[in-house]
């Protein structure tokens, strides 16, 4: 058994869960002064040919113009290109890439969340061999084997090839803005609200479960969190663990196959900000910062949640799914298709959730028992965001509390994936413990 995190990196392995897994990520190379090792990246993961640097006008200015400098002085045939402007993560933006790139022997990108998931979804598209440099401890995309793109105004997961290699040069990471670096913790903090979710969908619908994913990154959890007031400072040491934390985070979805140990409830409540922004056409904050707000609220929620008895589960009156479609024809309005139809798989042609109220009863105590473990302790989560001086209450991403009740009571909505607010959805008892959680949480 592979038992060191590096181990695993190129891996196929047999595991504990029953399955054969897979890390396409063959290489992480962090630490400070690390460009340096371009040239052997590219020899390694990319070979000869053209290989074209993706920036956007911010990512060439952090790393991108001296990647291309270093590549070039070392005699690689390179080119880079600029996403103008600030780029949209959605696919019809990854299509123009996918265009500029494609007489490419390879591609690097250079940057974060954005420019990451366009640079990797063209290359995927392409057939291209990549890996990336990261630009800021943001989030755990670099490893991932997805993409978050918009799709005729749903956020969705794509697959991809994940990132041959990263590269993390820690005085570039600790350089970025600091509201990046929030982002990223406020992305991994939701690690065991995802896996409690996980859990749920495993005990209820049976969805296949590894025990691996949440145990990747357990051993880090306290480097981050008792040290997150010193990434202000640029603390060399808490950045490494931040960083490696995300990066084995995008590594854990690969493992599972899936985005669930990686995004639960608390991804979707952020989903939801992002796709009504960009049906009102307003602005919305990172999308770590919004995951770190709704990481605070689902574990308050799941506290809540424990506490109650097998007896406040009982079968409710089928949903009336014309009722509901309208309902969602109104709040989603030209965008309403993509989110109707993620909706309808949730339910039988009568109305009935995939999970009875009454199975939830029936098997209360196990639940309590097998989801208990992953959020014990997780009011720690809220505690680091604060002293960190990270987002965690609605207010500070410019919601009003019935604003952020609006979004809790949609999202489950937008995608098929089990959490808890879809037990609670169908329970007819998220509106009420909402109430609850948000009438006692204040800044």
């Amino acid at each position: 058994m592979l038992e060191r995190r590096e181990d695993l990196l190129g891996a196929t392995f047999d595991c504990e869960c029953g399955r054969e897994h897979r890390v396409e990520t063959r290489e992480i190379i962090m630490g400070q002064d690390v460009l340096k090792n371009l040239p052997g990246l590219v020899a390694r993961h990319l070979g000869e040919g053209r290989i074209y640097v993706v920036v956007d006008d911010r990512t060439r200015e952090a790393a991108g113009q001296r990647v291309f400098d270093i590549l070039k002085k070392a005699g690689v045939t390179v080119e880079i290109y600029v996403v103008s402007g600030y780029p949209k993560g959605d696919v019809e933006t990854v299509a123009v890439v996918a265009d500029a790139v494609q007489s490419a022997a390879g591609v690097i990108t250079v940057g974060s969340g954005t420019v990451n998931d366009l640079g990797k979804a063209a290359a995927h598209q392409l057939g291209l061999p990549y890996f990336c440099v990261a630009t800021a401890a943001s989030m755990n995309g670099y490893t991932s084997s997805i993409a978050a793109l918009v799709n005729s105004g749903l956020k969705t997961t794509v697959p991809t090839t994940p990132s041959l290699a990263v590269l993390c040069d820690l005085d570039v990471l600790a350089g970025a803005p600091l509201e990046l670096t929030y982002a990223g913790l406020g992305d991994v903090v939701s690690k065991p609200v995802c896996n409690a979710d996980w859990m749920l969908s495993h005990l209820l619908l049976g969805s296949h479960y590894c025990p691996r994913p949440f145990g990747l990154i357990k051993e880090l959890e306290d480097v981050y969190l008792s040290r997150a007031g010193q990434l202000k400072d640029g603390d060399i040491e808490t950045f490494a663990a931040l960083s490696e934390a995300l990066l084995y985070s995008g590594v854990s979805m690969c493992i599972a196959g899936s985005s669930a140990p990686a995004s639960g409830a608390e991804h979707l409540i952020s989903h939801t900000i992002d796709m009504r922004a960009l049906l009102k056409g307003h602005e919305h904050d990172l999308h770590g910062a919004q995951v770190g707000v709704g990481t605070s609220f689902m574990v308050r929620l799941y506290h809540r949640f424990l506490k109650l008895s097998a007896d406040s589960f009982r079968n409710q009156e089928p949903v009336d799914l014309d009722q509901l479609k309208k309902h969602l024809t109104d709040y989603w309005e030209r965008n309403a298709a993509p989110v109707i139809e993620q909706t309808l798989q949730q339910f039988d042609e009568e109305g009935r959730p995939q999970v009875l109220p009454e199975t939830i009863a029936s098997r209360w105590d196990e639940i309590k028992e097998r989801v208990t473990p992953f959020v014990a302790g997780a009011e720690r989560i809220e505690q680091a965001l604060r002293v960190a001086g990270a987002k965690y209450h609605p207010d500070q991403l410019g919601m009003t509390m019935g604003d952020f009740k609006t979004i809790v009571m949609e999202c489950s909505y937008i995608r098929n994936r089990f959490t808890l607010l879809h037990v609670l959805r169908d329970a007819e008892l998220l509106s009420d413990m909402t109430d609850q959680v948000l009438a006692e949480w204040t800044r």
